[in-house]
């Protein structure tokens, strides 16, 4: 594997580990499904985006923008 420096604002890839760990890590440690089953059935798959929505508004809220996060 490669390691990627990071340059200019350190947060931006922070909240999108944090973004990824809210929504969909938590919702398949609490299921046991795999990523495919996760988006594969609508309750999680809706979950996930409730999650994600929420963690992106509080990034806005802190002034972070970045394509990951519009569609909050």
């Amino acid at each position: 594997f490669t390691t990627e420096i990071i340059s200019g604002n350190v947060e931006v890839p922070i909240w999108r580990k944090l973004l990824a760990n809210v929504s969909c890590n938590a919702v398949a440690a609490l299921t046991g499904f795999t990523g495919n089953q996760l988006l594969g059935c609508e309750h999680t798959r809706e979950l996930i985006i409730k999650l994600a929505e929420e963690t992106a508004e509080v990034a806005k809220a802190k002034g972070l923008e970045f394509e990951e996060l519009k569609f909050a």
